[in-house]
C-alpha cells in the first residue's frame, strides 16, 4: 500500500467509516485507536488508513454525504490527518482537496516507490481479458470474465443518473451503483438479456475480507454446492455501470420496495427493443408517455427508459 493517513470520526461511525473504506476496493484500515487528542473530544477515534491509490477518497466523501454529516451542524465531525499532521476537516474540504494535499505531504510515493503503470488501474470495460491464475502483485482488481466483453460495441445509452440507490462502489477507478439481490445467477442473466449490459468481474470477499478474483469459467451451480459463491458481480453498458451484491437467500427482499430507480436516455431502436421483452416476459409496465416508458424489474428496480433527446432529469412516472 502505497498512501497512508489518517480519518478521524467519532467512536459511534467507526464501524461504518470501515466499511465504506474497504468497500472502495482500493483501501483497507489497518489500526484503530483513541483520537490523538488535537481539539476532539475524547468520543473520537483515529482509523489508520493505507490505499494503493487515493480513489478512496471519493469513497469516503460519498459515504460522508450520503449519511449527513456534510449538515452545518457536523461540519468538523470527520477529518482526515495527513502524515505531517495537518488536519482536514470533510465538511470544509472537497475530495480533490484532499488528494492533492495527500500528495504534497507524502511526494516519496510518486518519486521513491518502483513504478510499474500508474497507481490508479484502468477501469473494467478497458482492461483485457485475465489468465485463469490473477497477478499476485495486487488483491483488488477483479477478473474479466469473456474475452467478448473487452470489445463491446458502441452503447446504446447515452446518459444514465441514479434517482435512488442502495448506494455506490468505486473499483478500479470507476464507480457503480449497487443492486442487492438474493443470489447472482438470475439478475446477471436478466440485465444481460434485457438491458444489453456485460458482465465484466466477480469478487467473492472471504470471511477475513479479503478479496478472491473469480475466473471466467465461473459456474453459478457449482459454486452453490461449494459455498464459494460469488459476492459482488459488476456489469456495464456505456454509462449504465451496476454492481450486484448477493445478500444470500435466506435474507427476504421485498421486490415491490423501490429502493433503486434509474433514469437511462436511450436510442429509439433499443428502446422498443428493451420495451417489447418487457411486455413479452411480463414485467410491471408503469407507464409511458412521449419521453419513453418506465418498468420495474425483477429484483425491484424502476427503469425510466427516455429518449435520448429528453430532459436529463425527465422521468417517465414516479415510482410508487
Amino acid at each position: 500500500m502505497a498512501y497512508r493517513f489518517l480519518l478521524e470520526v467519532p467512536r459511534l461511525l467507526a464501524d461504518d467509516a470501515n466499511i465504506a473504506v474497504t468497500a472502495s476496493g482500493v483501501a483497507q484500515v489497518l489500526v484503530v485507536r483513541p483520537a490523538h487528542g488535537a481539539g476532539f473530544d475524547d468520543g473520537y477515534v483515529d482509523l489508520s488508513i493505507a490505499a494503493q491509490n487515493l480513489g478512496v477518497i471519493d469513497s469516503i466523501y460519498d459515504w460522508y454525504e450520503d449519511a449527513g454529516f456534510d449538515a452545518p451542524g457536523n461540519r468538523a465531525s470527520v477529518s482526515v490527518i495527513l502524515h505531517h499532521g495537518q488536519q482536514l476537516p470533510l465538511g470544509e474540504t472537497d475530495p480533490s482537496t484532499v488528494v492533492a494535499a495527500i500528495r504534497r505531504d507524502q511526494p516519496w510515493v510518486e518519486h521513491t516507490i518502483p513504478k510499474i503503470g500508474e497507481h490508479v488501474r484502468p477501469a473494467f470495460a478497458n482492461t483485457p481479458a485475465s489468465p485463469a491464475t490473477p497477478p499476485k502483485e495486487t488483491s483488488t482488481a477483479v477478473a474479466v470474465a469473456p474475452a467478448a466483453s473487452a470489445t463491446m460495441v458502441a452503447s446504446p445509452f447515452v446518459r444514465a443518473q441514479a434517482m435512488l440507490s442502495e448506494g455506490s462502489m468505486f473499483e478500479q477507478g470507476a464507480r457503480y451503483d449497487l443492486i442487492r439481490v438474493a443470489d447472482l445467477a438470475s439478475p446477471e442473466r436478466f440485465y444481460h438479456e434485457v438491458l444489453g449490459l456485460d458482465l465484466i468481474g466477480r469478487i467473492r470477499i472471504e470471511q477475513d475480507g479479503t478479496r478472491t478474483y473469480l475466473d471466467a469459467d465461473y459456474d453459478h451451480q457449482q459454486a452453490a454446492q461449494d459455498a464459494t459463491e460469488a459476492t459482488l458481480a459488476f456489469l456495464t453498458n456505456g454509462p449504465v455501470q451496476i454492481v450486484l451484491q448477493r445478500v444470500g437467500r435466506a435474507r427476504p427482499i421485498d421486490a415491490s420496495a423501490v429502493v433503486n430507480e434509474f433514469v437511462v436516455a436511450v436510442d429509439a431502436a433499443k428502446a422498443r427493443r428493451i420495451k417489447a421483452d418487457v411486455l413479452m416476459r411480463g414485467y410491471t409496465l408503469l407507464g409511458e408517455d412521449a419521453n419513453g416508458f418506465a418498468f420495474r424489474d425483477p429484483f425491484g428496480v424502476v427503469w425510466n427508459m427516455v429518449s435520448a433527446d429528453a430532459p436529463t432529469d425527465a422521468t417517465t412516472t414516479p415510482a410508487p
